[in-house]
């Protein structure tokens, strides 16, 4: 590789791993993520949600650490990239391989905040690595362990973490067939789904709300279902689509195991639904693709290639505070009102044990709210004393009997009714 096209390359992984590191408070703790956070029961396995209490058992509830870790789950991704091309086809363009994958607006925007998937793809990109170098030396204990180790932390991570497990398994069916039986690398794969299947067996809810999903939200090979996913990828993604466009040729060159991952990430949106944009973490699957289509460029046009990815990413998710774009993420155009200000309404609230939280709200008010919060309609508010807050439909501000509010912004109202009143909408 030319001396000139290794610095941008090194320049371009560097500006990738920046954007996943800034802004990281921006983003609004959504109900899923508030979930997470708070280790509220969810259908899905439970590994994260052990991670995530365990961070927040040794540094507190603290937003900055807990999406930290999701970053650099993010950032060993690009790392696992690299691990992963050059063990498939040698070192070459590896690096290459790890930059495309840094600029990926979909992966870079929830590395920021804290979802499963982020950490999922992360295991299957540890898991595709570990299976590779397995197949090396298929009799060696420790590479078998670790196989069995990976795997079985990948189906641990979200209820669709199984699925490339069981891809890997079906491969090993079908190249080992009446052989399968006396094959060390399908025998691990299977076992380490074992586990997860007796989980999915004692917390039916779990399969419940997949299944529902799919009920749902697929309807068949629809035009419709497909034009909903392109919308999806290109808001999230706009100019790296392109690239994954011009991937598509060389899945055959590819190989199976990289083909699968892109299968996956056009899998899940179908049966799960577009509309979660969250799913456009695993487009990144598609940078091993996009290598094969720089590789046939001219340097100068490679070049040109990453910069135009590179100004793509920017402008999707660069700062705010440098510029404000017409892609910008909907997350990140400015910094959400209560990352900044819920201490302000804490403070406002300070002595209260228990408060009332006005519908329509999810659970990120437990996240943001210190005292111990329950939700009721506005219609369900009489009778009530203490603390009322309303964090939504403002425009419709709940009026009660008795109340004088205590604070008010465009964003939050606070009313407090005393025990001696009587609490009824007016």
């Amino acid at each position: 590789m030319k001396s000139n096209l290794k610095i941008t390359l090194w320049v371009a992984l560097a500006f990738g791993v920046v954007l996943r590191a800034v802004n990281v408070l921006d983003a609004p703790v959504t109900t899923d993520e508030a979930q997470f956070l708070l280790g509220v029961p969810h259908s899905q396995p439970p590994l994260i949600f052990w991670l995530l209490t365990s961070v927040q058992w040794l540094f507190g509830p603290d937003l900055m650490i807990t999406r930290a870790l999701t970053v650099l789950v993010g950032i060993s991704s690009l790392a696992l990239v690299y691990l992963l091309w050059k063990e498939l086809f040698g070192e070459e363009h590896a690096l290459l391989a790890a930059v495309i994958a840094a600029l990926v607006p979909g992966h870079i925007a929830f590395s920021r905040v804290v979802y499963l998937d982020v950490y999922l793809m992360a295991a299957w990109l540890g898991l595709a690595y570990v299976y590779v170098r397995t197949l090396q030396n298929e009799k060696d204990g420790f590479s078998i362990t670790l196989l069995f180790v990976t795997a079985l932390l990948a189906t641990f991570i979200k209820s669709q973490g199984f699925m490339f497990v069981g891809l890997l398994f079906l491969h090993r069916l079908w190249l080992k067939k009446k052989n399968v039986g006396r094959d060390p690398v399908a025998g691990v794969l299977l076992l380490a789904m074992i586990p997860v299947v007796c989980y999915f067996i004692a917390h039916p809810k779990i399969l419940a709300t997949s299944f529902a999903n799919i009920e749902r939200e697929a309807f068949g090979l629809s035009l419709g279902r497909f034009i909903d996913i392109a919308t999806m990828w290109w808001e999230q993604n706009r100019l790296f689509i392109l690239l994954m466009l011009a991937g598509l040729p060389f899945v055959k060159r590819a190989g199976w195991l990289i083909s699968s991952l892109c299968l996956l990430a056009l899998v899940l949106p179908f049966f799960f639904g577009a509309g979660h944009s969250y799913y456009s973490t695993y487009t990144i699957a598609f940078a091993l693709l996009g290598v094969f289509a720089l590789i046939q460029m001219k340097e100068k046009l490679r070049e040109a290639a990453l910069l135009l990815l590179g100004i793509n990413a920017f402008l999707i998710l660069g700062p705010w505070q440098l510029l404000q774009s017409p892609w910008q993420h909907v997350w990140f155009q400015e910094r959400y009102y209560w990352n900044e200000n819920a201490d302000k309404v804490n403070t406002v609230l300070a002595g209260a044990d228990e408060i009332t939280v006005v519908t329509p709200v999810g659970h990120e008010a437990r996240w943001y709210l210190e005292p111990e919060i329950r939700v009721l309609a506005p219609d369900a508010l009489e009778g009530v004393t203490g603390y009322v807050v309303q964090m939504t439909n403002l425009s419709q501000p709940v009026t009660l009997t008795g109340s004088i509010v205590v604070h008010e912004d465009e964003h939050v109202r606070v009313l407090f009714i005393a025990a001696d009143e009587t609490g009824q909408a007016e």
